[in-house]
Order: C-alpha cells, then structure tokens, then sequence
C-alpha cells in the first residue's frame, strides 16, 4: 500500500535502519513473517513525551539506556527478530521463541499511569520450563548503553565513569532508576557477564563499552515451573528525590495499564477513519504505520516543526510525503495535514508531482471545505497542466510511477473542478486522465494497472457526485 510505505519510510529516514530485505519463506509456514531481516518497532503513546525503539534483536532503546534480555549460564542476550502488533495494529508489541524446553514470551508497550507516576515502559516476560530434566534454566534482563548497529541515535555518549547499581528495588545508572525490578528477588545478580556483583561499581572498573550488558539479573527455573516477571522503564530514569514518583511507578498495575493503553490507542486510530479495504492485512499496515506517524506527529519533544519539516519539502521528496499527509487527513486530523501540505504551495506549481496534487486535492474532498478549494484552484490547476505538458512532451515514460500518478492527478482535478462549479475543467481534466491511463495500458501491453490501495479506498469512500 502506497500509503503505509510512505509512512514506514518516513520512520526510517528519521529512525533507525531496516537492513537488508529477505524472503519472508526463513519465517516459516506457520505464523508471522517480516520481508526485512532486522525489523525494528516503536512503543510510545500519542504527545507524551518520547518513543521506545524495539530493536531488531527484541531489546528496548530510549536513547539513554537500553533493556535487553538475557538467557542462559553464562548469560547471553537474546535475539529475536519477529513481534506481533496488539489488535494486528497497535503499539502493544509481542514475541515469543523457544530456547530448548523453555518457552518465552514478551509483551511490551508504553504507558503513563497518571497521577504521581511517570510515562513508561511496562514489559512482561513470561517463561514456562516445559521439561523435567537436565540443569534449571536461566533467564534475566541486563542494561546496556546501546547494543550497537540499527538502532535510534543515543542521546548522550557513554561516560566510562557512570557508577551502575542494584538499589531501592532497581537497576541504577549514576543513581537515576532506569528499571524497576519486580518484587520477586533475582536469583543471581552480575556486574557484567561473568562477574558476580557485590556493590555498586563503575564503567572503567569492568571496561564497560556501549554494547556492554551490566547489571544482570537472571531468575532460575527449576522442572515445569512458570515465572511472569514484570519490568517498567520509565522514559526519564528517575533520580532518588522522585521517591513519590518511583513508588507510584511500582504500584501501577500491568494488566490495567494494557488494557487502558490497548482501548486508547484503538480509539486514538479509529477517530475520524475512512478507509475501508477487503482485506485485513493491507489495513492493519496501514493503521500499525498511523501509529508510528501518530508518534513522530505529537510528540512535544520531537516536535510536530521537525515532522513538518520533513514533509514540507525538506528531506522527504513530496511524492513520498503525500500519502503520509494523507494518511493524517483520514484520520481525522486535517488541520495537521493542511499544515504540512501547505508548505508544498510556496514554490512554484510546475514542482508538485502527481502524488502531491493527489494529496491536496483529496484534503478538499475529505474536509468539504469549498472556500479552501476555491482559493487554491488556479495554483492546483496550473499543477494539473503542469503534469499534463511533462505527459505530452514525453518526458515522463508511460505506465511508470510517475505517469500513474500524474494520471491519478488529472482524475482527482476533474473531480475538483466539479466540486467547485468548474464544469468544463471537470469533463476536460477526466478526459485528459482518462486518456493518459489508456496509453499506460498499452505500455503495459495487456499487464494489470498497478492499483494503489489507498487511492482505491479515496475513490469508493469519497462520495461524490459527478457533477456539482
């Protein structure tokens, strides 16, 4: 879908890296599959503060300090590569893996209880010993200032000198809680791999580096026995005068907090929604990429000028920012979306590519707002003829990309100019695309026109008549 790609690649020129592209057939027959083979996501809630990054291996990335798990005697971290989004949309992320007799799973997402307690992430790790025989197993979690490559810029470099230690029912870098430990007491606690921690210690005592695991804290399980361990991060490690507020963190209850964040964030992508597709795969996508968008779009700290930026022309070509515009007009937040695409009309008409003018043309189909179209007629026009000059000049070869999309333009501009009592542009614009798609299907010597599935839904949900 032309619209959930838009939105994952504006996360990825603005986040981490996806990696290499893979046959989804390593994943197997049965379950979830990723065509990239370092998949990362995204916990973090609609303008409250920061995102999470869940890495590739299944570790947690704030920027400052990064949770991972461990498994095993010695400890090592785990690594897996699939999660699964709550609901197949929101950013409730879990996974689940085999190691041996043991079966572990993960659930993760970003919560802010209110009151005294601060934003956080709220991680549940469940592990069942299926077996009866052999050593107990081993499972834990560990700190790490960043576990290296495809991962979100950190916020600070490492100090070798931080002081790390297990304090106050948490694990403490420079005396800030950067988790909070479940009450259950570890069963073995290391500084580092290797080392059994004694007292608080310093990076340069152990040579911590970036990717160091320090502080670990492994659980044993013995023969058939099961162990839910519950972790919270919160977003801002808390510093030790936030007694009130660690306290408060320690009491929210998990399962509460899921079903609050799992209900706000379906309301949250469900508001002011018009689209409508057959399939339930091709919309989740869509919806799993509105919530990234919807992270970036409100969050006060990356800002809504650093996300505009982007879509106003900056790094991110328009035909590309289009449908991440588009996607914020049906979601029912116009007002966002007016703002990136009027960034798009300050230079001159003949840049708008097809996508572009699709965009903005559709935010005057979906707003019904007249007066908008009408003031903004002859640039988008002269955008249309633009599009239609590059055509006839043959510059632009037919059944391509661009030609589509200039085709999909035209269409979207006769239907405009039937919006705003241009009757004679309307028939003239619907012909012109019309014909231009003709030619591409004959380019394409027979070949099925590539259909871009957010366009389709535009079409069939818009509503409009053919004529004013």
């Amino acid at each position: 879908m032309r619209a959930a790609a838009g939105v994952l690649g504006t996360l990825l020129l603005a986040g981490a890296g996806a990696g290499q592209m893979v046959d989804p057939a390593i994943d197997g027959l049965v379950g979830p599959f990723s065509y990239l083979a370092k998949p990362s996501g995204m916990i973090g809630g609609v303008g409250a503060g920061r995102g999470t990054q869940v890495t590739w291996d299944g570790a947690l990335h704030t920027g400052e300090a990064e949770l991972c798990l461990v498994t095993g005697d010695p400890p090592r971290p785990v690594a897996v590569r699939l999660k699964r989004f709550g609901g197949g949309a929101t950013p409730l992320l879990h996974y689940s893996w085999m190691e041996g007799d043991v079966k572990l799973g993960v659930s993760a997402f970003a919560g802010a209880p209110g009151q005294d307690a601060p934003p956080a992430n709220f991680v549940r790790l469940q592990v069942t010993r299926l077996g009866d025989e052999g050593h107990p197993a081993s499972i834990g979690l560990a700190l790490r200032h960043s576990g290296g490559h495809e991962r979100i810029p950190s916020r600070m470099a490492l100090n070798p000198d931080s002081r790390y230690a297990f304090d106050r029912g948490c694990a403490l870098v420079d005396d800030r809680a950067v988790c909070v430990l479940p009450s259950l007491p570890p069963t073995r606690r290391y500084a580092v791999a290797g080392v059994p921690y004694t007292k608080p210690f310093t990076g340069s005592e152990h040579g911590v580096g970036p990717a160091t695991a320090v502080l670990l804290a492994l659980w044993d399980l013995g023969a058939r026995q099961a162990l839910t361990i519950d972790l919270k991060m919160p977003w801002t490690p808390l510093p030790p005068e936030a007694h009130q507020a660690l306290q408060a963190l320690r009491q929210a209850d998990h399962d509460r907090q899921a079903e609050e964040i799992a209900q706000a964030w379906a309301d949250e992508l469900l508001r002011g929604m018009r689209v409508f597709l057959p399939e339930s795969k091709p919309l989740e996508t869509y919806r799993a990429s509105l919530a990234y968008l919807l992270m970036g779009a409100e969050i006060p700290e990356t800002g809504p000028a650093r996300l505009h930026d982007l879509l106003r022309g900056g790094a991110l070509p328009l035909e590309d920012a289009a449908p991440v515009a588009q996607a914020l007009d049906l979601s029912g937040r116009p007002d966002l979306a007016r703002g990136i695409m009027e960034g798009w009309l300050g230079g001159p008409p003949t840049t708008l590519p097809g996508e572009a003018l699709s965009a903005l043309i559709h935010h005057a189909w979906l707003t019904g707002d007249r007066p908008w179209a009408e003031a903004r007629y002859e640039v988008l026009r002269a955008a249309a003829d633009a599009l239609a000059a590059g055509l006839d000049a043959g510059s632009v070869p037919p059944g391509g990309r661009e030609w589509l999309a200039a085709a999909e333009a035209l269409g979207a501009m006769g239907e405009l100019a039937a919006l705003v009592g241009r009757s004679e542009d309307a028939v003239l614009y619907r012909s012109r695309s019309a014909e231009a798609l003709v030619v591409a299907e004959r380019a394409l010597d027979g070949a099925p026109l590539p259909v871009d599935a957010l366009a389709a839904a535009l079409a069939l949900n818009r509503g409009l008549p053919d004529s004013p």
